[in-house]
C-alpha cells in the first residue's frame, strides 16, 4: 500500500522558508525558494503525531478519511470521461518523444496501487512524464467549468460557496522536480472574463475591453511594455510533491498573485472561476495527480 502525508492546512509561508511535512512516510523539510511568492505549509513538522496540550499524543491523521468526509464537485477523477475540457502543454524545448502525454492530449493512466485501503481497485490518474525541458516546463489545466454540476454560471463555475481545490499528488519513480504551481483564472486574471464586469466597473478595464492581457503591452506611451499595468497574473499557490501520495486542500483564501502582472482589486480570487491551471516549472517531471475537485469542509 502506498504511503502518504497529511495535507497542508493552508498556512502561507514566505517563499524562502522550508516546507515541512509529516506522515506515514516520515518527516522532513525542504526549501521552496524557486517556487515563487507563496507555498503551503503542513500541519506540523517533526513527527507522525503531534503532542496535545495535555502532553498526550494527538490521533494520527488519516488523509483518506479527510478526503472522504469533505463535500466535492469533482473536476477530474480520471475514472470516467471528463465533463469539462482538459488540456496539456509544454514550452516546446523537448521533442514529443520526451513528453507523455504529448500535448494537448490528457489520457488517464492506471495506478500501480490503490491510494487508500478502502479503494476497491487502484483506479486511474493523470501521469505526466517529461524530460529535457529548458523553458517554462510543462503545463496542464481544465476549462469549460460551467459544465460541472451546479456550476451556477453560463461561462464559469461559481465557487462562492466552496472553500477551494482539493487533490491527491505525488512523484513517480523517475527524475522529477518537487513543486508545482496550482492556479485559478477569473475575471481579474483572464481576458475571457471581460464580460463579467458590470457597467459601473468599466473604468477598471483596459482599451482591450478586459482587465488584463496574456502579453504585456505599452499603455504609458514610452514604447515599452507595462506588465504591472496590463499583464494577467493568476492567483495560486505552490505545492510540494514527494514520492508518497499527499492529499492537499488548497483554500481560495490562501491563494496569492505572484506580482509579475497587474494586481487585482481583490486580495483573493473572484469566485467566478473560468479555468484551473497547473505549472510544472522544471526540466524533468514524473508526476501524478488524482481526484481534482472543488471542495468545502462540513459545516
Amino acid at each position: 500500500m502506498p504511503t502518504f502525508s497529511p495535507p497542508v492546512r493552508a498556512a502561507l509561508i514566505p517563499w524562502f522558508a522550508p516546507l515541512c511535512w509529516s506522515g506515514l512516510a516520515g518527516r522532513g523539510c525542504r526549501s521552496l525558494a524557486a517556487l515563487g511568492l507563496v507555498a503551503l505549509a503542513a500541519v506540523r513538522c517533526g513527527g507522525e503525531q503531534a503532542a496535545g496540550t495535555d502532553g498526550d499524543l494527538a490521533p494520527s491523521y488519516d488523509p483518506c478519511e479527510d478526503s472522504s468526509q469533505i463535500e466535492k464537485v469533482m473536476v477530474a477523477d480520471f475514472e470516467s470521461a471528463l465533463v469539462v475540457s482538459g488540456f496539456t502543454g509544454s514550452d516546446g524545448t523537448a521533442p514529443d518523444s520526451q513528453l507523455s502525454p504529448v500535448p494537448p492530449a490528457m489520457p488517464a493512466s492506471p495506478l500501480p496501487a490503490a491510494k487508500c485501503a478502502a479503494d476497491a481497485t487502484p483506479g486511474s490518474a493523470l501521469h505526466i512524464v517529461a524530460t529535457g525541458l529548458t523553458g517554462y516546463g510543462y503545463t496542464f489545466g481544465f476549462n469549460g467549468l460551467n459544465l460541472l454540476p451546479g456550476a451556477g454560471g453560463a461561462t464559469y463555475f461559481d465557487a462562492d460557496q466552496w472553500d477551494g481545490l482539493s487533490m491527491w499528488v505525488r512523484k513517480g519513480s523517475g527524475p522529477s522536480s518537487s513543486s508545482i504551481f496550482a492556479s485559478v483564472s477569473e475575471r481579474f486574471t483572464d481576458p475571457a472574463g471581460a464580460g463579467l464586469f458590470t457597467a459601473s466597473e468599466a473604468d477598471l478595464l483596459l482599451d482591450t475591453g478586459a482587465y488584463c492581457a496574456y502579453d504585456a503591452f505599452d499603455v504609458t506611451g514610452d514604447m515599452l511594455s507595462d506588465p504591472l499595468l496590463t499583464q494577467c497574473d493568476r492567483f495560486g499557490v505552490g505545492i510540494g510533491i514527494a514520492t508518497e501520495w499527499r492529499f492537499f486542500k488548497v483554500p481560495f483564501a490562501r491563494m496569492r498573485q505572484r506580482a509579475y502582472g497587474r494586481p487585482s482589486t481583490q486580495p483573493t480570487p473572484d469566485p467566478k472561476i473560468l479555468e484551473l491551471d497547473f505549472g510544472l516549472d522544471g526540466p524533468n517531471w514524473d508526476f501524478w495527480i488524482d481526484e481534482l475537485a472543488f471542495y468545502r469542509d462540513p459545516s
